[in-house]
């Protein structure tokens, strides 16, 4: 998941989260399907199918961000690495499996700082992180990882391509929570909304 959130994070910085989100989920969804019925994980019925296609299509509504190609490689990793959850977790246990599959999510995140300008960035925006941005850091940690918990066991229990499909419900959230706090906090002003949207 690492490898897929650097070119969700840079595609987020360039254009704007309430247009990459969707794009990204929905692409991520497209390749759970995919993946899943090429890696023999799982299939959908025709049933299933016309649901897939009614979670995702709303997403599509929203739009395409500016830089596709980043959202595009995003939402490949993504459908990948959660058709290879599934995998796992069709061999083991929920928590071996969710140990496994994080163990590798460490690795790659300790490799950042093997590049010495990832560690010159970090020693040059330290001082930045005190107070109320560490509070926001943290709780941001702490939603991220129950969010990512409960959608790692619904995977486990479920389809894996019918719950990634299911997340688009989280580009509504996305919109409204973004749409209620660019009133408020004006670094977000470039957050655009209008009525087609």
């Amino acid at each position: 998941n690492i490898s897929a959130l650097i070119p969700f994070y840079s595609a987020v910085k360039k254009d704007e989260v309430s247009r990459v989100t969707p794009f990204v989920g929905v692409l991520a969804a497209v390749f759970t399907l995919i993946f899943g019925v090429l890696l023999g994980v799982e299939k959908l019925d025709l049933f299933q199918f016309l649901i897939f296609l009614i979670l995702i299509g709303g997403a599509l509504l929203v739009g395409r961000p500016r830089f596709e190609l980043l959202g595009i490689l995003a939402g490949v990793v993504f459908g990948l690495s959660l058709v290879l959850a599934k995998a796992v977790y069709q061999e083991t246990s929920f928590l071996n499996g969710f140990i496994l599959a994080r163990g590798g999510d460490v690795r790659v995140g300790l490799s950042l700082f093997l590049w010495p300008k990832n560690r010159a960035a970090l020693r040059a925006n330290w001082h930045l992180i005190h107070g109320k941005i560490v509070s926001m850091i943290g709780l941001a940690k702490i939603l991220v990882s129950s969010g990512f918990l409960l959608q790692h066991y619904a995977i486990f229990l479920g389809s894996v391509i019918l719950v990634q499909a299911l997340a688009g419900l989280q580009y509504v959230f996305v919109w409204l929570i973004v749409s209620v706090v660019a009133l408020f906090w004006k670094r977000i002003h470039h957050e655009r909304f209008v009525l087609a949207t």
